[in-house]
């Protein structure tokens, strides 16, 4: 799993493998001084160089002024700036060709906004078969196959990319059809698992005319303001969003997500000239991430980044607003806010603020002097200090898991308006830093039953269990206990429980009225018995993005609790015998058989 997921590689293969084609996409844009030479006007990965028209045996005059090889176009000919590419290849220390890429120009002029209305309907492929055939040629020359090609490109190219993937299978008698193909910022989405195309919800580009196969039927599905419709592939990235100074003003700034709204383009050309990307896939909670996550990483600018909070925020081109988010800072200082479901922040560099306000959290300040703020009184909270150095903050509306974090204040009272009270960590608990205007109101840490990394079974008011798969069990009383990594079997006895599953799949069971269950990430199984009077609430059913959760009915109850499912504002309601099920957030319509009912 992971944002960038692809074909058959490991996380870490997958990120390097997006990362470099992006770079050989955007460096493959950019004019080459001459024909022939083997310096791009922008420095190629390292290992990388120009393939001269030459060299692949191809016509010197299908070499623009740019550098660029060009291909006919049904609507311009053989014009300059029309449809480019460039061919690249990776080689060894002694020079000999391992790898080979072909990436397709973006829009560098007028005459290319022509190309984008016959894209949608392959007009341009038969054109790309000669330069198709010449670096097959190469590729075979030295010993390679398709597998060893990257097919790539940035906007029109990354347009140019998913048209060749949809006709990879005869193109070339079907020499492409094993490349690896990936797709930044492209318009254009081709349905198959053969190609990855990454892009920011809030570019006006990304997946602007889907899987249409004409232009105009692209046009027929936007708004008459030319706005990009946020619809879902399953070959992109559908809720990747970029913070920048215009998404924070998405309230204020009408027709945000259309192409006729000149500032609606920055995320477009942030995406090329930023380091977003690249700042997601090295996320210390990448391999958290799914496909379809919300991701949100800041873009603001310096005038804003003081004021303004990176969040998962209403804006015109979302549809997950409210759902679990990945958070991500920048080097520089950064504003980082939760939202009201499970959500994981990250600062990196610089000295942020990260706010957190209710839900499962888990916050990584990174480097630079970091500040925690949570919403609420100092005497709100039990805090924790874990035996890997983090700190835990419990309350009733959730918990914070918290590393790398050098302050924390506390924020009571309306947005706005504030109470800030400040407290330094110290060797034993929290230190009231201004005690001096009220007295000292220290927070003493309090104590916790702690697992290790392995196989642990835990029983205590308040546990954290770390790694491993742990069978952990509360008390009589209303108890605390967090999973942490691993397959987890939790059940917090009598009592109003909290029980938070952590990482990976969990088992949680309810045994008492007031018990609250948060699975965290992973297939959780929550379980109940339809015996016991209790009302209890699920707060993360199915929340994030790749989850899929089920709820385990003991007695054979399942069809009988389907069938009870009633709305209940916006959460769904589930009655059987003396039970009450609350599955926070939850639209009943979703819920379906043996799909998420078990018996």
């Amino acid at each position: 799993m992971g944002l960038y997921d692809y074909k058959d590689y490991s996380d870490s293969e997958a990120v390097e493998r997006l990362a470099l084609a992006k770079g050989l996409a955007i460096s493959a844009s950019v004019p080459s001084i001459a024909e022939g030479s083997t310096e791009p006007g922008s420095a190629l990965p390292a290992g990388w160089r120009n393939v001269s028209a030459t060299e692949l045996g191809l016509d010197p005059a299908m070499v623009d002024s740019q550098g660029f090889i060009k291909f006919m176009s049904p609507l311009t000919g053989w014009a300059e700036t029309g449809p480019q590419l460039k061919v690249l290849a990776q080689t060894d220390e002694s020079g000999q060709i391992t790898g080979l890429a072909v990436c397709f120009a973006g829009t560098n002029s007028m005459l290319d906004v022509l190309d984008y209305l016959q894209m949608n309907a392959d007009a341009l492929v038969p054109s790309m078969v000669p330069v198709l055939e010449a670096v097959r040629a190469l590729a075979l020359a030295n010993g390679l196959d398709g597998q060893d090609v990257t097919i790539t490109g940035y906007s029109l190219g990354g347009g140019m990319t998913n048209i060749l993937s949809r006709h990879a299978d005869t193109v070339v008698d079907g020499f492409f059809a094993e490349s690896d193909y990936y797709g930044f910022a492209s318009p254009v989405i081709h349905e198959s698992d053969r190609i990855l195309n990454v892009g920011f919800e809030n570019d006006v580009v990304h997946r602007a005319t889907g899987d249409s196969h004409s232009f105009w039927q692209a046009v027929a599905q936007a708004d008459p303001s030319l706005s990009n419709p946020d619809r879902d592939f399953s070959t992109s990235t559908d809720n990747f969003v970029l913070f920048d100074d215009t998404y924070a003003a998405a309230e204020i700034t009408l027709g945000v997500d259309s192409l006729l709204n000149p500032l609606a383009w920055l995320a477009h050309i942030e995406g090329a000239s930023g380091d977003a990307i690249e700042r997601a896939g090295a996320s210390r909670f990448y391999h958290l991430m799914d496909q379809d996550s919300t991701v949100v990483v800041s873009g603001l600018g310096g005038d804003l980044r003081e004021h303004v909070w990176v969040r998962d925020k209403a804006a015109p081109t979302s549809d997950h607003f409210g759902a679990a988010a990945f958070v991500i800072g920048s080097e520089a200082g950064d504003r980082l806010a939760d939202g009201s479901a499970n959500d994981w922040l990250e600062g990196l560099g610089g000295d942020d603020t990260i706010r957190v306000s209710s839900g499962l959290n888990v916050v990584d300040g990174g480097a630079g002097q970091d500040m925690l703020r949570l919403t609420g009184a100092p005497t709100d909270y039990t805090v924790y200090k874990l035996s890997d150095g983090s700190l835990a903050f419990a309350s009733a509306s959730g918990l914070t898991l918290a590393s790398n974090i050098e302050d924390v204040e506390f924020a009571e009272g309306l947005p706005g308006l504030e109470a800030i009270r400040d407290y330094a960590i110290g060797s034993s608990g929290l230190e009231d830093s201004f005690w001096l205007l009220w007295g000292r109101k220290d927070l003493a840490f309090q104590s916790a039953v702690q697992g290790t990394d392995g196989a642990d079974t835990l029983t205590g008011r308040a546990i954290f269990g770390h790694g491993g798969t742990d069978n952990i069990t509360g008390t009589s009383n209303a108890d605390l206990l967090h999973g942490g990594a691993g397959a987890d079997r939790m059940r917090g006895g009598a009592g109003a429980d909290r029980l938070y599953g952590g990482d990976d799949a969990d088992r949680l069971v309810a045994d008492s009225n007031g018990d609250r269950m948060n699975g965290g990430h992973g297939d959780d199984v929550f379980v109940f018995d339809t015996g016991i009077r209790a009302t209890v609430h699920v707060e993360d059913f199915n929340a994030a993005a790749g989850d899929a959760d089920l709820l385990y009915f003991l007695n054979g109850a399942a069809e009988a609790a389907l069938a009870s499912a009633y709305q209940r504002g916006d959460d769904t309601v589930i009655t059987h015998g003396r039970l009450t099920i609350v599955l926070d957030g939850v639209d009943a319509s979703s819920l379906g058989g043996d799909e998420l009912l078990v018996a």
